[in-house]
């Protein structure tokens, strides 16, 4: 039995010691990424010289030279203390070894006390949150020369410790008046990016985030959008896209194929109705089909858009318009909702698709041509028919009244004044001013004839009366006298006679004129 548990003993060392070196071989193969990098800390204690404590001694690589905060605990205002180193980049992190400050042996209990508690970040960015967490220490009592695997990767390492009032610490905790002092932080990764292995020379997956994974066996610790898997050697599920696959495609894209696992977008184009590079987005207002290249014709009922997809109008078409798309005007001579309305048949050439508005023939108005010329005539009506036609009524066509025109007027639209001293005139229809500039004429020579003859005639009966004065002087005066009064009887009636005689043939010429102006016409 003794012999069996001395073997037991022996081959739990063996294992022991295995570990240990082979931890320690790894501690040394790996690169120093801390050495010399820029450090800060919380609070500076207060050291003579000062440059005995600050934060770059930790980084220095001489363990004699260390940085020291200040003071923590019950017996100090700060209750927080924290360390940090800026690796000046990204890397793959395997190991953290930390040299606290020893003052011998009978103090070593009292600065492991001190440092007791503490914890380790690693991030990209400096922040301490659960996420970055490294390591914490406790319960126990950390050795003064302290080694950690931290296998992850980023660039700020952080040491952090408190004392918080009112907390409960494990024994051996030192809580009143907390010194930090750090002599040396070494963090242990690969310099060179993208990868792992004792060696650094063993190249990190293609797919893995910032080329950065596992220092030990090359898992990711992240992958690329669009990849997933430890090594991140798989895309994302039919469907997904994106970091860690978390986005789902919008199942907009062509022919309903999935989107690029990568990026989101439809590689080949959109399904009719949508738009944008994800194909996310319905197309606007006014346009349709794939990638919404189509604008819609503008004329569905009611300012309807059009379908998004197809560019139907599902209400119907505006007026005027026809077809699936409402982009073809009616047949020609049809308007109106579906173009089922006729034009009107008093249109010149076709109405208007849209309304059915048109120009019209004469004697017709209105924005169809249905509406008859009423005391008007020709195109539109916009000529009144003359006020002298009796009824006001006239032809729609051309203006002609169609019964008689009032007294004095006359022409085909009743519109010419017809002069009322001559009878002639109307009876005949002949112009008034040839008949009074004719009968005016004719009534001066007559005058100028009978003016001529009695002073001819007058001059013969002196002439007589002269001679009979000489053979008789007594009865001389007495039949001159009556002679007179007999050829005043006699001149009379030669008046008359000649009178008539003009009249009759005056009357004569009139009636002829009148026949041949008759014949005229009548010939016409």
């Amino acid at each position: 039995m003794f012999i069996l548990a001395i073997r037991n003993i022996n081959s739990r060392m063996d294992v022991f010691i295995i570990i240990l070196l082979s931890q320690i071989l790894y501690s040394y193969a790996y690169d120093d990424l801390s050495k010399d990098q820029y450090a800060v800390q919380s609070t500076t204690s207060y050291c003579v010289p000062q440059s005995n404590c600050v934060a770059g001694n930790a980084v220095d690589g001489i363990h004699s030279t260390c940085m020291r905060a200040g003071v923590i605990g019950s017996l100090s205002p700060d209750k927080t203390v924290w360390w940090s180193v800026d690796l000046g980049n990204i890397y793959s992190i395997y190991s953290v070894r930390i040299l606290f400050k020893d003052y011998g042996s009978q103090y070593e209990k009292r600065q492991q006390g001190r440092f007791a508690g503490f914890s380790l970040y690693l991030s990209e960015t400096g922040v301490r949150d659960s996420d970055s967490l490294c390591y914490v220490d406790e319960p126990e009592l950390p050795p003064l020369n302290f080694t950690t695997t931290c296998v992850g990767y980023g660039r700020y390492l952080t040491f952090f410790n408190e004392r918080q009032p009112r907390k409960q610490y494990p024994t051996g905790y030192e809580t009143s008046a907390v010194f930090t002092e750090i002599c040396e932080i070494i963090v242990k990764g690969c310099h060179k990016a993208g990868v792992y292995g004792d060696n650094c020379n063993i190249p990190c997956p293609e797919n893995c985030q910032y080329k950065i994974c596992n220092i030990v066996n090359g898992t990711c610790f992240g992958c690329l959008p669009g990849w997933t898997g430890a090594l991140c050697e798989n895309n994302c599920q039919q469907g997904w896209y994106g970091q860690d696959c978390k986005n789902q495609c919008p199942g907009y894209c062509w022919g309903k194929a999935t989107c690029n696992h990568v990026t989101g977008n439809c590689d080949n184009g959109c399904a009719v109705g949508w738009m944008s590079s994800k194909c996310d987005k319905q197309c606007s207002a006014g346009t349709y089909g794939s990638n919404c290249i189509y604008n819609c014709s503008g004329h569905c009922q009611n300012d309807v858009i059009c379908n998004r997809e197809i560019g139907h109008c599902d209400m119907g078409c505006k007026s005027g318009y026809t077809g699936h798309l409402c982009n073809e005007p009616g047949d020609l001579g049809f308007f109106g909702t579906n173009c089922s309305s006729i034009c009107a048949e008093h249109c010149i050439a076709t109405c208007r698709h849209t309304d059915g508005f048109c120009n019209c023939y004469p004697g017709y108005q209105g924005p169809n041509c249905n509406i008859t010329c009423v005391g008007s005539y020709g195109i539109n009506c916009v000529h009144k028919c003359s006020d002298h036609c009796v009824n006001n009524t006239c032809d729609k066509f051309n203006g002609s009244c169609t019964s008689k025109c009032s007294d004095s007027f006359h022409d085909g639209k009743c519109d010419q004044a017809s002069d009322r001293t001559s009878d002639t005139a109307q009876e005949c229809n002949l112009p008034a001013s040839w008949i009074l500039g004719f009968t005016v004429s004719v009534t001066l020579k007559v005058f100028f004839i009978i003016i001529g003859f009695f002073k001819l005639r007058q001059r013969s009966i002196q002439k007589e009366c002269n001679t009979r004065r000489s053979d008789v002087v007594h009865y001389a005066s007495t039949d001159c006298i009556q002679n007179e009064s007999e050829d005043t009887s006699t001149d009379h009636h030669i008046y008359q006679e000649l009178n008539l005689t003009r009249d009759e043939n005056l009357y004569q010429e009139i009636q002829s004129q009148c026949d041949t102006t008759k014949d005229k016409t009548d010939a016409l």
